[in-house]
């Protein structure tokens, strides 16, 4: 019997990987409206990235997650950056207090960076992919006056997803307890552990 090349066996394996072993739902009209959204400027995301001192995570070389998190009061923005690297990843969270709260209780706005193992890599991907993140709609048009706002990016150089695509946009309003949007941002948060 004939061996068959290496290069053969594998181009079968990557071909019959499977881009969505979750089964998330992938709704075209969904997908479009997150593609014109996305591609439209963003000029106060932008504007907010530089006074925050935060790169643009689409022209990563390795793969990346943001969440943002404003707050009505006392906190004001608190940034939780991950990057993958090749012993688990690096987590970056910048925590920014309103200005009167910091006058008042004597705290300062602080940068913590802290590595993180393969294993809590692997629960930060397994949380985003099985929740169906990258299939998300951009929004759920929910929002208020008091409340905290939550925007997470994601970014993917391999395409490795549901919609084989390299970067999702995410944005939900004091989301609600139950929901998968929830979940991730909850597994994300519990990253810092000085709270």
């Amino acid at each position: 019997m004939k061996s068959v090349p290496f290069y053969l066996f594998f181009l079968l394996i990557v071909s019959c990987s499977n881009p969505n072993p979750y089964g998330c739902n992938i709704d075209p009209s969904v997908i479009a409206s997150n593609d014109s959204i996305v591609k439209a400027p963003k000029g106060s995301y932008r504007d907010f990235l530089k006074r925050t001192g935060e790169p643009q995570i689409k022209n990563m070389a390795y793969k990346s997650y943001r969440l943002v998190v404003w707050y009505s009061f006392e906190r004001d923005c608190w940034i939780y950056r991950l990057r993958q690297t090749s012993d688990g990843g690096i987590l970056t969270l910048k925590k920014s207090y309103q200005k009167a709260y910091k006058e008042y209780c004597g705290v300062r706005d602080t940068i913590v960076t802290k590595n993180l193992s393969p294993k809590q890599w692997k629960k930060i991907e397994y949380v985003i992919n099985s929740n169906c993140f990258w299939t998300m709609p951009l929004t759920d048009n929910r929002n208020g006056l008091d409340g905290v706002g939550f925007l997470l990016e994601a970014f993917d150089p391999e395409a490795e997803n549901p919609l084989e695509s390299n970067y999702a946009v995410v944005s939900r309003w004091s989301p609600e307890k139950g929901t998968e949007f929830k979940a991730i941002c909850d597994v994300i948060r519990d990253l810092d552990t000085s709270k």
